[in-house]
């Protein structure tokens, strides 16, 4: 009944958002969640049948989880949390606040279910969020997404992740370093030949240093660009498999723009999410899991917004998928209608 009254809620209130900045319109929505959250006491997971997936120790109850870019500081666990999602991954955080780009930055095609955000990793740092994160109740799996400020250069950029993985490993089940946001300058520059290898040691050899010093092993997934050629992605895959990266995120968001998408949207600068992405995300998808081969295992995001395209993202590779801007166009409603 309360899921009922939830999707319902979300129904009567989503043709407001389309009047309002989509930066105020996605704190509102959080905000209402939180609330009703608070008022009710909702927990939605306990409906949906559990799986057990087991990934390097962590149980997941379900394959769906949320994306980064969600709840940016860590804000919402629990709200969020008692949606269904087996896990949430948190962030994009940096090692100090930072105000991100100027608005606007992020832009809404409600026809299109698209969205196309230049944010800029815009946060309050990775102290808060890991405040935020050892306050929480949420009893899945949590992973923090972590990147670079903006003024820190790319040659010093490894010293941001190393900061932000020192500051979070006790506090956290897994970490995804973001390496593909297309709203940081240079920042896809990580990627390449030049960068990535000594990037990646460095990253992996600190965080087994910590492994021994918390005693435990935490997992270092990687967060790709899905508009990578065959040939960089797969030198770009077969360098995070020699380098021993727990797995990968297929994939970030595009700077490419495609068909049916308004003159006026399509110019804005940005990475491109939702609908329109999940062709190009999925040609991405199945090219890296040709290339591993299940080395290592893949957790997808782009352009899910049903069971099809959840299960679409199964079929082609993934062992977990995640979920964003499906959340922003349908609500709540999208995940009960993955799960079910």
């Amino acid at each position: 009944m309360m899921s009922y009254v939830v999707n319902v809620a979300f129904f009567l209130i989503k043709p407001l958002f389309r009047f309002l900045e989509p930066e105020w319109a996605h704190k509102l929505t959080l905000n209402l969640v939180k609330t009703g959250h608070k008022v009710f006491k909702f927990d939605f997971s306990k409906k949906y049948p559990k799986e057990d997936f087991i990934l390097y120790g962590l149980k997941f109850n379900n394959r769906l989880g949320m994306s980064a870019g969600v709840d940016k500081n860590a804000e919402y666990i629990d709200c969020i949390g008692s949606l269904g999602f087996s896990f949430l991954e948190l962030g994009t955080v940096t090692p100090k606040p930072q105000s991100g780009n100027p608005k606007p930055r992020v832009f809404r095609d409600y026809k299109n279910n698209a969205i196309i955000n230049r944010l800029g990793f815009n946060n309050k740092g990775v102290d808060y969020a890991i405040n935020k994160i050892v306050k929480s109740n949420y009893k899945g799996v949590i992973g923090l997404n972590i990147g670079k400020n903006s003024n820190t250069t790319i040659e010093r950029a490894c010293d941001d992740y190393v900061y932000c993985l020192n500051k979070a490993h006790k506090f956290v089940d897994y970490i995804t370093v973001n390496i593909s946001s297309p709203n940081t300058s240079n920042l896809r520059k990580l990627q390449s030949k030049n960068y990535l290898n000594d990037f990646t040691k460095e990253i992996l050899n600190n965080n087994n240093e910590l492994n021994k010093k918390n005693k435990k092993k935490l997992p270092i997934f990687v967060k790709i660009s899905p508009d990578e050629t065959l040939n960089s992605l797969e030198q770009l895959l077969n360098t995070l498999v020699n380098n021993k990266v727990s797995g990968v995120i297929v994939s970030n968001t595009s700077i490419h723009r495609f068909s049916d998408l308004p003159f006026k949207f399509s110019k804005e600068s940005g990475g491109l999410s939702g609908k329109p992405l999940f062709e190009h995300s999925n040609l991405c998808l199945k090219n890296a899991s040709k290339i591993l081969n299940n080395e290592i295992p893949i957790i997808a995001v782009g352009g899910v917004e049903n069971k099809r395209t959840f299960q679409t993202k199964i079929d082609l590779g993934a062992s977990l998928v995640q979920l964003y801007s499906g959340l922003v166009f349908y609500g709540p409603k999208v995940i009960s209608s993955i799960l079910k």
